[in-house]
């Protein structure tokens, strides 16, 4: 019988879906709730939040800026940094951005390592310019 790992980090799902036995809202776990943070922390503009304005990575204002690659590159150490410090459990290893001008939108791809676990994670976001 397979080893399962403890459950070290949970989160309320901001989706707020309902737990079919509970019917409170669900958590998630481990790297489920980690990729939330670092998803939370991308859609988030500084100043953004009461009584937290060094949340979140401030990239929402480069949208409306030129896609092009020095573009791509600001909101690459942006989203590096705000990481970097705003989620103390996880390590960069790697951030992709990929503009579709087209369409006016980045897709966003974060790979971390877990500190704890040593777990791959790879979080997927897209932002858009539309309101």
């Amino acid at each position: 019988m397979p080893l399962t790992p403890p459950v070290t980090f949970s989160d309320i799902d901001l989706s707020l879906t309902a737990n079919p036995v509970t019917r409170d809202i669900a958590e998630l776990q481990n790297e489920q709730a980690i990729g939330q943070s670092i998803r939370n922390i991308l859609a988030t503009d500084n100043g953004e939040r009461l009584f937290r304005p060094d949340l979140g990575a401030g990239i929402r204002q480069m949208l409306f800026e030129p896609m092009n690659a020095f573009t791509e590159a600001k909101m690459q150490t942006a989203i590096e940094l705000a990481i970097e410090a705003q989620e103390p459990r996880v390590i960069v290893q790697e951030i992709r951005i990929s503009g579709d001008p087209d369409n006016y939108k980045y897709d966003i791809f974060v790979i971390c390592i877990v500190k704890d676990t040593q777990q791959e994670i790879e979080v997927v976001q897209t932002l858009t310019r539309g309101r």
